[in-house]
Formats: C-alpha cells, structure tokens, sequence
C-alpha cells in the first residue's frame, strides 16, 4: 500500500526542551501541548546509556487519534520480548496511520471506519487486506512494513494462524 510519511524530527538530541512535559499515551507514543511523540533510539551516551530522539507525529485529527487493537485476545504494539516496540496501527477521523517502529506514515486510501487489525500479521478495510511483516534485531526492536495483498477480497478474508513470538510478561 503507498504509504504517506507523517513526520517531523523534533530534535536530534536525546529530548525536545519541553520533553519534561511529555505524557505517556501508550508504549510508541508521548503526548505534550496537543502534539504526539515518538521516540527512537540515538544510540548510547558516554555512560553506556540508551538516548532517544523524539519525532513529532503530524496527526490529522488528534482528538480521535487512537491505537487499532487486534481484533481477539493480541495486541497490536505489544512490547517486544526484550522491552523494544511492535509496529502497530492508529486511526483518527481522517486517516489510517501505521508506526513502523522507526517511523510514523498514513497508509493511504484506508478506510478509517472500517479498518480492523485481525492479527499480529493482517489487517483489513472495506476496500483492501493489509500483511505486515516485523522484523526484530536482539535487543527487541522492531519495525515493520506494510503492503495489500493484491487480489485479496476483505469481505471473505480470515485468518487461520499466525506465528507469534509470546510475550514473556
């Protein structure tokens, strides 16, 4: 699926100036004065200690900006299995939004009243299915992308298994 980046990099520092301000919306993202944050990571200070940088997520309707669930008993977003992050999916009025784990883009032409997360692995609107494919380095960071699966009808399409790396929490 074309994919739109929705970002702009705050900082290339370890913290924005008013990151003392941030709230914790969920495990990918911060919220401060109206704007969403993600972090990723900027390597190691001279202690040996993990730095981020944070990126503004350009949302266009923050006030109906949530995470997708995956439909059953999964989360989409789940921490990995060393503490890093899933990619997993947004919605607002307006768009569908899927964070890589390293970026933030709208995935263009989904429908955002109709979309659902039916899995770790797909995902689906009234018009398309959606696989994603995750990859994880050792330390549990992930990211992932996201294409249609062309042919596929949405109206018909079930998932049957998936492989899942069980979280050890």
């Amino acid at each position: 699926a074309p994919v739109i980046p929705t970002q702009t990099e705050e900082t290339a520092s370890t913290e924005p100036a008013h990151a003392q301000s941030f709230v914790s919306f969920d495990d990918n993202f911060f919220q401060s004065e109206g704007n969403f944050y993600f972090r990723v990571s900027a390597g190691v200070d001279e202690n040996g200690n993990q730095t981020y940088k944070y990126i503004k997520a350009n949302i266009a309707d923050a006030k109906t900006f949530h995470k997708v669930q995956v439909s059953g008993d999964l989360d989409s977003g789940k921490k990995g299995s060393a503490g890093g992050t899933m990619p997993a999916f947004y919605i607002d009025s307006k768009n569908v939004y899927f964070f890589s784990g390293t970026s933030m883009e709208i995935l263009q032409g989904a429908d955002p009243g109709s979309f659902q997360v039916l899995s770790p692995v797909y995902a689906k609107d009234d018009k398309n299915v959606y696989v994603i494919q995750t990859t994880c380095d050792a330390q549990g960071n992930c990211t992932g992308t996201v294409t249609v699966i062309p042919g596929a009808d949405p109206n018909t399409f079930e998932t049957f298994h998936d492989t899942v790396v069980p979280d050890p929490d």
